[in-house]
């Protein structure tokens, strides 16, 4: 088992280790305002270590100082993107979002999201995956 991992500087997808097995984890890792994906590789390392088994998904979020991206737009489109991983899956078992300074803001406004939560304060349906996400690391 091969537990190197180098993040590349765009969103990427990281397929678990264990290629015999289908994938039973999701681990999103969001970076910090002004960052980008490799900011997250000394955790990379540590979940490719950890949870060999799991799927892992970097995405590089708007947050430089010039970006005029709305943090909800950001966040709806990581639920976006967390959607498809999960569809690819066929379902993940569990679901881990770490987020770090800006990506840990981030984390918990993509679990409301994905849990029902609505821009204008009301709560409707959430997504499938929404109740499988069991840890969100800050």
């Amino acid at each position: 088992m091969n537990t190197a991992i180098t993040l590349k500087t765009e969103s990427s997808f990281y397929p678990a280790d264990n290629t015999a097995a289908k994938p039973k984890r999701l681990v999103v890792l969001l970076h910090a305002y002004q960052g980008g994906p490799q900011q997250m590789q000394a955790i990379a390392s540590v979940v490719r270590r950890e949870l060999p088994d799991a799927d892992m998904w970097v995405p590089r979020l708007q947050l430089s100082t010039f970006s005029w991206a709305n943090p909800d737009q950001i966040a709806q489109e990581v639920v976006e993107q967390i959607t498809s991983c999960d569809h690819q899956a066929r379902g993940y078992d569990g679901i881990t979002i770490v987020g770090f300074s800006m990506g840990a803001t981030l984390a918990r406004k993509v679990w409301a999201l994905a849990n029902g939560a609505r821009p204008d304060g009301t709560v409707g349906p959430g997504i499938a995956w929404g109740k499988r996400v069991d840890r969100i690391v800050q």
